[in-house]
């Protein structure tokens, strides 16, 4: 199970363009916690949820929220499927300074 702490960044496709920055604790065990430290609105929040992983990298936090985690696990992409749709993106805290990232290859389909 995947377990570490997190900064992340958000965009929501509501009619403002929510965005928000705050961290995540995946805590091992299937449980996480979050905290909103700035968004977008001016306000913050927090809370706790749970999570899966499985053993090729997919990822559920909640109920809406699927993605996919980096092999090493520095890194997790995914989006929330509820209303509205957003995406986010969570970067390990404790990533070496050597690190490279994973390449990201967009196709775009007419």
């Amino acid at each position: 199970m995947l377990d570490g702490n997190y900064h992340g960044v958000s965009y929501y496709a509501d009619e403002d363009g929510f965005t928000a920055f705050g961290d995540v604790s995946l805590h091992g065990n299937g449980n996480a916690a979050y905290v909103q430290i700035d968004t977008s609105g001016g306000g913050s929040s927090g809370g706790t949820t749970a999570y899966t992983v499985t053993s090729d990298g997919e990822i559920t936090i909640g109920s809406d929220r699927r993605g996919v985690v980096s092999a090493d696990g520095n890194y997790i992409f995914f989006v929330d499927l509820g209303d509205p749709v957003g995406i986010e993106i969570l970067a390990k805290k404790s990533v070496p300074s050597a690190a490279t990232g994973p390449a990201i290859s967009i196709l775009l389909l007419n």
